[in-house]
């Protein structure tokens, strides 16, 4: 059940950002939609993180403002935040090797 209700606030915010981020390629934001078609979200998703935006404004406002050096020195250190949290919980969850000792 807590699944399920972290699933709702989560399908928003990816929605959200989906349809900013095919607003800045000049596209609608009805193409978000794709999101919830297994397989094809896989291919969407790489589309929307490695195709390229419009140059200047467009149909939806104008360009985006570039990021700042603090966006930019988050963004290179979150994913080494992201892998120590990962290691935190997952290093304790396997056993200690123990050596028995052996006879003399």
């Amino acid at each position: 059940m807590l699944g399920l209700l972290s699933y709702i606030p989560t399908f928003l915010i990816i929605f959200v950002l989906a349809k900013r981020r095919l607003n800045d390629m000049d596209h609608t934001g009805w193409w978000s939609l794709l999101i919830v078609i297994p397989f094809v979200n896989l291919i969407f998703f790489l589309w929307l993180v490695f195709g390229a935006g419009d140059e200047g404004s467009n149909s939806f406002g104008p360009a985006p403002c570039k990021n700042s050096v603090p966006v930019i020195i988050g963004a290179c250190v979150m994913p080494v935040f992201l892998i120590g949290i990962i290691a935190a919980v997952a290093i304790p969850a396997y056993p200690s090797s123990k050596r028995r000792p052996s006879p003399k």
